[in-house]
């Protein structure tokens, strides 16, 4: 386990985000980042992170999704474009057909010390079937949620 020392801290950028709609609900569909502002991060046209080399980023996503006519599920994690790969722990929420109970979720997050410049982006890796018939957007915002992501470089 890594520990981030207090007075490390200091030399830290934090920034947060929203996470756009995908094209469809399928699983590989990207989840567009939107713009940051941030020291050793860029965000691409295509809505990727581009995570400047010899910095350490820790990386976080979550997903909101409104109550539906059937239960569903849906699994994201960060997925390394530059060398095609599943980095860090996935998130994964349920939704049931009640507005009485809400998303159970959590947040996919990873740590990334990139040797050169390296792209990700936020991915949904599987997709329950009651989804298939929502608008997209619903994925990104809702009643009181909103899809987002943050880093922390230092």
């Amino acid at each position: 386990m890594t520990y981030i020392q207090p007075f490390e801290m200091s030399s830290t950028q934090q920034s947060q985000g929203t996470l756009g709609a995908p094209a469809s609900f399928s699983a590989n569909q990207r989840m567009p980042c939107g713009a940051i502002t941030h020291t050793g991060i860029t965000v691409n046209a295509s809505g990727q992170l581009v995570l400047s080399a010899n910095q350490t980023h820790v990386i976080m996503g979550t997903v909101y999704i409104e109550t539906l006519s059937s239960a569903a599920g849906i699994v994201v994690q960060w997925y390394d474009v530059t060398n095609s790969a599943w980095i860090g722990r996935s998130m994964a929420t349920f939704v049931s057909t009640t507005t009485t109970n809400s998303p159970r979720t959590s947040v996919a997050r990873c740590v990334v010390t990139p040797s050169v410049s390296t792209t990700i982006e936020f991915r949904i890796v599987s997709i329950g079937a009651g989804l298939s018939n929502v608008n997209v957007n619903s994925l990104a915002s809702g009643y009181g949620g909103q899809a987002w992501y943050g880093a922390i470089s230092f």
